[in-house]
């Protein structure tokens, strides 16, 4: 049993990125990239390929999941229809959790075929999901927070129980910080953040326009650091 091994979610993300970079400080990887089976998306894969370069993974492989492709869309659409805060948080959340469930499927099939000591994913909730009554599953952010927490738990024992391993352990150690407070750990643990993708966008340069460039541009802004892909003015 390769226990020294982590299988790793990573879809060319900020998130990702960083979690790789927490996961490699204890095991090797085997990333593990979900790529929407549709045109478009390309540069997150070529993010990908850029992350895996820099971390040297054991072993790298790309699933081609079309779910991916649909839960976008009705993300998007939901975006487009101007939910109420408290219905988008709370379809945002399932949304995430849906994807999330379906890819810890897969890659649990991966922990097993390499003996893996763990599986990390960068799900994130923290506090800009909603807090107070709008906040993740119609409800606050410590009952959100609860809820992800529990997810993770379940997906630990669907995941052991079949497979027979009991010590691989689903680690999500991004689960309850802010956009800036990922950016802050990403550069102490020297986590390759111009390599990630943020931007919505399929160009060879960010956009800036968009939800992702904002939201990136909005964390490093408030962590105090500059954006290693921000191009001078």
């Amino acid at each position: 049993m390769a226990k020294d091994l982590a299988v790793v979610l990573c879809d060319g993300g900020l998130n990702s990125c960083v979690t790789a970079a927490l996961a490699a400080q204890k095991y090797r990887l085997v990333m593990i990239h979900g790529l929407p089976a549709a045109a478009g998306y390309s540069r997150r894969q070529s993010a990908f390929e850029l992350l895996s370069a820099h971390f040297k993974p054991y072993r790298q492989h790309t699933i081609h999941a079309e779910f991916l492709l649909a839960a976008r869309l009705r993300s998007a659409a939901a975006v487009t229809t101007r939910a109420a805060p408290v219905t988008e948080a709370t379809e945002s959340l399932q949304l995430r959790l849906n994807d999330l469930f379906s890819l810890v499927g897969i890659a649990s099939r991966y922990a097993y075929a390499y003996g893996a000591g763990a599986l990390y994913h960068g799900m994130r909730i923290g506090s800009d999901t909603g807090g107070g009554a709008g906040g993740p599953l119609g409800t606050g952010l410590a009952e959100g927070l609860a809820a992800a927490s529990e997810f993770n738990h379940v997906l630990a024992e669907l995941m052991n129980l079949p497979l027979g391993q009991p010590d691989v352990e689903v680690v999500a150690p991004l689960l309850e910080l802010e956009p800036w407070q990922v950016v802050d750990l990403g550069i102490q643990v020297a986590a390759p953040l111009e390599k990630a993708w943020s931007c919505t966008e399929d160009a060879a340069v960010p956009c800036g326009m968009c939800t992702g460039c904002r939201g990136r541009a909005a964390a490093f802004d408030r962590a105090a650091k500059r954006d290693p892909q921000r191009r001078p003015k």
